[in-house]
């Protein structure tokens, strides 16, 4: 038996009520993880928010062996080196603590050791025994059984029984699947045979075979699904989006039960030799010196305060510039870093301009349908649910162009499956092909939808409700310019999985053009102004809401609407395209460094 270890108890008394608490506790534990249309950051914590942070920090060392803190050391060098000073010490006691008992916490922690996590079956097996990959072998598995199961149409043949659902179909293809006993898993396809055919049931048969305690079943629970997380989070995806629409999914539970009995598997097959000390840690939910965990969230609350501690110090001694009467121009970024950098550029290009710092989706949570798209997109942060559909409003010669422009993708994509697609093709005739692939991505990126989308069903006062709340939460409720730019942004990609990773993550992982145009349309709606003006927000006769994407790939800003400017604003819009132009090359400069550009001419920069 391992140090620390109990023999194992009976997990014969657990009741149903208590397992299905024990469930949902441990899914509401997994984040969602959204796939890769819309790959978006999400907070990786999400499911622990009802948590004080120290309890969250420790139930994640618990169980994953990691909390997001900094390590004892740092903390320790941050107080000698003064950036943690001891007002910020006594901030973070917050009359629980004393500064000398956080200090003494903290040497404690220098001295002592971290606490192993809770471990899998297949994990203790690669602890126990030499050269052992079960880990591995047993992700690598689910990993194939789930791509099986939520696979969009990407193989050429799909699953007999991906129609079952994700543990039927799991069940019914495993029993005949060879792999796991080539690879020493003895008895797997008898094993799965014997299963339930539900998955609850076969949760409680994998607990009374690994008789895990009673009084850690969430976080043994939690555990199992951890291990093969990225599935666990994209399952949780689903099942999220269901529930927000009043549906049920049991997906998560499938999962589960999966991963349990690879590792139920596991354990017969190696236990009944004595190959496997299978005991587990005893009191899970105690393992961890809660006050230890509780004094090193407070040193990084310290941390954090002597961090903005000198930011505002910085910030007071910056001389500050009195506004104007009325600003030379207003411009509305996104609040994401890379828009950050040009809003600071432009700044400098344009005396005078104000500009301001929103969510990208511009207040406006609608879902898109692009011509040709039967799928309609969610234009607004993945947390919300889209209020409105639009659509756009295009003329039958763009509808064409646009239903062209879909043949060539359905083309190219049948092309890539096709058997023709082998390395002696594409080293033979790719070349000829990458600079018209490469000029088209580019224009249906940033350039395929010119017509000003449409809401559906929506009547003047909800647009000008929705155009209300915008205006208050960007801050623009008076002193308007003759041109207020809303600008989203997007970036420019070829061949890239992960392209709507770098797109903005306030409008679901795409780019922000459709929310810029729409709320530029609205506002300067005669009908949605009047609306507003009986609201206490009276915009300009003379105030134009321009609608523009900033390309972070180039640092280039396309403009939509300005071909509806009045004449009299066309020495605006000149002003504004010269500081555009001014900010891009100059974010370009800045970020050139960073990307192995140092050094390059700025029109060598400028052409990369």
């Amino acid at each position: 038996m391992l140090p620390h270890e109990t023999p194992q108890a009976s997990n014969a008394a657990i009741s149903q009520a208590d397992l299905g608490a024990a469930l949902d506790a441990a899914f509401a534990r997994i984040p969602p993880l959204w796939p890769l249309r819309h790959f978006v950051a999400v907070n990786p914590f999400a499911g622990l928010m009802d948590r004080p942070f120290h309890e969250a920090c420790d139930l994640l060392e618990r169980v994953l062996g990691a909390a997001p803190l900094q390590s004892p050391a740092e903390y320790r060098q941050a107080y000698e080196e003064g950036r943690i000073e001891q007002a910020d010490l006594e901030e973070a006691c917050d009359g629980e603590w004393t500064p000398h008992q956080l200090v003494q916490a903290l040497d404690a922690a220098l001295a002592g050791e971290t606490p192993a996590p809770l471990a899998s079956v297949a994990d203790r097996l690669d602890q126990q025994l030499p050269r052992t990959h079960w880990s591995v072998f047993v992700i690598g598995e689910i990993s194939k059984w789930c791509a099986v199961a939520f696979d969009q149409n990407q193989t050429t043949w799909s699953s007999p029984w991906k129609a079952r659902g994700l543990y039927a179909a799991w069940r019914e293809a495993a029993v005949h699947d060879l792999n796991p006993e080539a690879f020493g898993l003895v008895g797997f396809r008898s094993f799965v045979a014997s299963l339930p055919t539900d998955a609850i049931s076969t949760v409680r048969r994998c607990l009374e075979i690994l008789k895990p305690p009673a009084e850690g079943l969430t976080d043994f629970l939690h555990c199992e699904l951890v291990t093969v997380g990225g599935w666990a989070g994209y399952v949780q995806y689903f099942v999220r989006e269901d529930a927000l629409r009043g549906r049920t999914n049991t997906a998560l539970s499938e999962l589960l039960a999966i991963r349990m009995a690879y590792d139920a598997a596991l354990h017969q097959a190696f236990a009944r030799d004595g190959a496997l000390r299978m005991g587990w840690p005893s009191h899970p939910l105690r393992r961890n010196d809660g006050r230890r965990m509780a004094a090193l969230a407070r040193w990084q609350f310290a941390y954090e305060a002597g961090y903005l501690r000198k930011l505002a110090r910085a910030l007071a001694q910056e001389s500050g510039v009195a506004p104007t009467a009325r600003p030379t121009a207003q411009a509305v970024f996104c609040i994401d870093v890379r828009s950050e950098v040009f809003r600071r550029h432009l700044e400098e290009a344009l005396p005078g301009v104000q500009t301001v710092g929103f969510a990208g989706f511009f207040g406006f949570p609608v879902s898109h349908t692009s011509v040709g798209s039967p799928i309609p997109v969610a234009q607004c942060p993945v947390l919300l649910v889209p209020s409105f559909n639009t659509s756009e409003d295009l003329s039958e010669h763009q509808i064409a162009s646009a239903a062209a422009e879909r043949a060539e993708a359905g083309a190219w994509k049948a092309f890539q499956n096709s058997a023709v697609s082998c390395f002696s093709f594409v080293e033979t005739a790719g070349l000829g092909f990458a600079a018209a692939f490469a000029s088209s991505v580019k224009s249906k990126r940033l350039s395929c939808a010119r017509a000003v989308p449409q809401f559906l069903s929506a009547p003047i006062e909800t647009r000008a409700a929705i155009a209300a709340g915008a205006l208050r939460n960007m801050g623009l409720t008076s002193n308007f310019s003759r041109i207020v730019l809303i600008c989203g942004h997007g970036s420019q990609s070829v061949n890239n999985p992960y392209a709507s990773g770098l797109d903005c993550g306030a409008c679901g992982g795409n780019a922000g053009d459709i929310n810029a145009r729409l709320a530029a349309a609205t506002l300067n709606d005669p009908a949605v102004r009047a609306q507003l003006s009986q609201q206490g927000l009276s915009i300009p006769p003379a105030t134009f809401f321009l609608a523009g994407l900033h390309n972070t790939t180039t640092d280039d800003v396309l403009l939509f609407n300005f071909d509806t400017l009045p004449p009299t604003h066309l020495a605006d819009l000149v002003n504004l395209r010269r500081a555009l132009a001014l900010a891009g090359a100059a974010s370009r400069r800045e970020r050139a460094p960073f990307l192995g550009l140092a050094g390059l001419p700025s029109d060598r920069i400028d052409a990369a």
